[in-house]
């Protein structure tokens, strides 16, 4: 709309909802009104729009937690299963707790086979969430801003990438 020419303004959905909670039956042709009405009377706040490079940095965050926290599910869903049956898996590491179920799995052929789906589909997810690492990272070197961010001590890739993103264009 703004390459047409238009003028282009984010409303801050907080009073666009508090405006709306008045309505008392909603639909897309009376929401559309009530999004001009507040327009024409000049009741919002414009919110600033992140560039689509602040977006995609943002949307990789979002999908490498997303998976950090699936994989994290996996690994305490399996505890969960083989404590109800009397087996406590202990501390390990990422390297040593696909060798621990296994340990503790041996000679149970129904745990053997719920272990073996999970372990493949914990598997999966570290693969997957590794490769969103390294494509962090990279992002994280082609920007100027996150490194020199990271020179601060205590910041990272992601905490710089995460300041880069939210902040956009200074």
């Amino acid at each position: 709309m703004s390459k047409a020419g238009l003028a282009v303004e984010l409303l801050e959905i907080r009073r666009v909802r508090t405006a709306f909670k008045t309505m008392p039956e909603k639909t897309d042709k009376k929401d559309a009104r009530a999004v001009a009405q507040l327009m024409r009377l000049g009741w919002f706040r414009p919110v600033h729009c992140k560039s689509v490079p602040a977006q995609e940095v943002r949307a990789v965050l979002t999908a490498r937690k997303r998976l950090q926290s699936k994989l994290h599910d996996e690994e305490v869903s399996l505890r969960g299963i083989l404590r109800g049956f009397g087996l406590k898996v202990g501390a390990t590491t990422l390297k040593t707790y696909a060798k621990r179920i296994r340990t503790l799995v041996d000679g149970h052929p129904a745990l053997e086979v719920i272990a073996t789906t999970l372990l493949k589909a914990r598997e999966v997810l570290a693969k997957e969430l590794r490769g969103l690492e390294r494509r962090v990272r990279a992002m994280a070197r082609e920007d100027e801003r996150a490194r020199r961010l990271m020179t601060t001590p205590g910041v990272g890739v992601l905490v710089a990438l995460t300041f880069v993103a939210a902040v956009d264009d200074a």
